[in-house]
Order: C-alpha cells, then structure tokens, then sequence
C-alpha cells in the first residue's frame, strides 16, 4: 500500500472541491459605528410596550474587524507576479481539458472567486458560475489551488488588506 503525503492546502482544495457542489455564499457586512446604547434604549423601551404574547428583536450595528475585513476593490489591487499574461500562461500550461468535456465536444466558462490574502496565499477557492459539466468545474478548482502567491493588494495607506478577486477560467476545444 502506498502511503501520500499531504499538505493543508490541498486538503482546502479538496473540501472546496466538495463545496462548490453547493450553492455557498458569503455574508457581506460593511463597517459601521456600534450603537449598543441605542440598541439597549430600544430593548428597555420595547419591552415595557409588550406584554407577554410577542418577543421584539433589535439588530444593533457592529464594526468589522481590519484583520478580517475582506474588501471587493482595493487601492492597489492585488496581481500575479509577472501580471495577466503571466497568468494565462499559467493557466493555458497547468488547465487539463477533462476527458468527459472532450467527447462531448464541450466547451465554456467557469468563474471562479478566490480571496487573496494579505500574504498573497490565496483561500476560500469556490465556483461562483458553473461550467456545462461538473468536471470542469472540478478542474478550475484544481488549477486555481495550483496558483502560487499573488502580490497582495493594499489599501490607501499602503497596508497589505484581503481583496476578493474573481478569474473567469474559458475552457476551449482547438
């Protein structure tokens, strides 16, 4: 029996593998000023109001996190070292064409979204617009763990921030 040698990031890649079957989306939550106090009044003054046959609920605002704050655009946007040239060589050299999408003659995109870390690693790979057959999405999936380090985007003070970023993957019979 033979024994593999596994790293974290491709145990990530797998299980993403198996999340793109679902329909996943992230929950998005601008920065905003606590108000507690506010939301505190509103409960006391609430449940003086109601008796007891309804409960109220109060949402109160919350602040985000920099640290895990994931930003859409960014000031300085992150890229692949060497730029999208370097990228569509990447792919167009590491992108295998599944042999089911071949006989069938199908062809087609897949959008895939990734965040870029502050690192540059890149995390939470998911499909966010199917291909025609799940092995190409499967096999978007598999190149795009195989992308090395981006160079990380920053915001307006120069500081390396997590920006999510979207790569339409075109899968093209010749």
């Amino acid at each position: 029996m033979k024994r593999f040698t596994v790293t974290m990031r491709e145990v990530a890649c797998v299980a993403a593998a198996l999340v793109m079957l679902t329909a996943w989306a992230p929950v998005t939550v601008q920065a905003s000023p606590a108000t507690a106090a506010s939301a505190v009044q509103k409960k006391k003054a609430s449940s003086k109001k109601k008796k007891a046959t309804k409960a109220r609920t109060t949402k109160a605002k919350m602040w985000v996190d920099p640290d895990t704050a994931v930003h859409e655009v960014a000031a300085v946007q992150p890229q692949y070292p060497g730029g999208m040239e370097a990228l569509g060589e990447f792919l167009a050299s590491n992108l295998q064409y599944p042999e089911d999408a071949q006989q069938k003659g199908v062809d087609g995109y897949v959008i895939m979204q990734f965040i870029v870390e502050k690192d540059g690693s890149l995390s939470h790979i998911k499909v966010i617009r199917r291909g025609k057959l799940p092995s190409l999405d499967a096999e978007a999936v598999r190149v795009c763990c195989r992308i090395k380090d981006f160079i990380p985007g920053r915001n307006e003070q120069g500081q390396p921030v997590r920006v999510m970023y979207t790569l339409p993957i075109h899968f093209k019979l010749e």
